[in-house]
């Protein structure tokens, strides 16, 4: 012990997810959604990187990156046409490889785990229960509507739901604003840098940042002692 005031994970009893781009490998068919928006409007179409670089909260900011011109097309006019475009097929996109086995893995150590996403919460339960995760989580946190704003409230109101002390508490996501939110929260943050915003963007930050599900396992293993297809705990 060196005697610092310290988050203690391997007290960890709880696990708060972000859904896109955290658990759920949606970047690409997002990008591919954005495109139909920018092709009817004769603009540039968006690339990967491109994307991954000015993508951000509020979502209204994204779309001024874009060169979207608000006195033509109202932002709400615009993100219904997005939102119309994502739920479309919004079960296809799947999970990113090793979550399934990790959540998996982490149910059978006791550890409880919940979503907190700026996904309107009846199509976010939808895509939850295509990709079988509606089960294994305990509490789902969605907003009442689809213009993906701040999730600092909801957050709020799922602390109040899990009842762990926050220092138990682990929240994943995989952008600023996730990492804004964790800090809001009090809550030890992890964020992943394989989903909606490029590795570039987290530079300087106080949070742990882990390439993908295999770093993030090895990272819960270290500091919580979670094995590898952990058994039931008992009782």
């Amino acid at each position: 012990m060196n005697g610092r005031t310290q988050p203690n994970l391997k007290s960890l009893t709880a696990i708060i997810w972000d859904w896109n781009g955290t658990l759920l490998d949606d970047v690409d068919y997002a990008i591919g959604c954005m495109n139909k928006l920018l092709e009817r409007r004769g603009m540039p179409r968006l690339s990967r990187e491109r994307y991954r670089r000015i993508f951000g909260f509020p979502v209204e900011q994204y779309y001024q990156r874009l060169v979207f011109d608000f006195t033509q097309e109202p932002f709400a006019e615009l993100s219904r046409e997005f939102i119309g475009h994502y739920y479309r097929e919004l079960m296809l996109p799947g999970v990113h490889e090793g979550a399934r086995e990790l959540v998996t893995d982490l149910n059978r150590a006791g550890i409880e785990q919940c979503i907190l996403s700026a996904m309107e919460r009846e199509p976010l339960q939808h895509q939850l229960a295509s990709n079988g995760f509606l089960e294994r989580m305990a509490y789902i946190q969605g907003l009442d509507h689809s213009h993906a704003t701040s999730k600092i409230r909801e957050g709020e109101l799922l602390i109040e739901r899990l009842d762990h002390p926050k220092q138990q508490i682990l929240f994943i996501g995989d952008t600023l604003h996730d990492r804004e939110v964790g800090e809001a929260l009090g809550l030890e943050t992890v964020v992943l840098t394989h989903g909606h915003q490029s590795p570039d963007i987290f530079a300087g930050g106080r949070n742990r940042q882990l390439r993908d599900f295999d770093a993030l396992r090895g990272y819960l293993r270290e500091r919580h002692h979670i094995p590898d297809g952990s058994p039931p705990r008992a009782g």
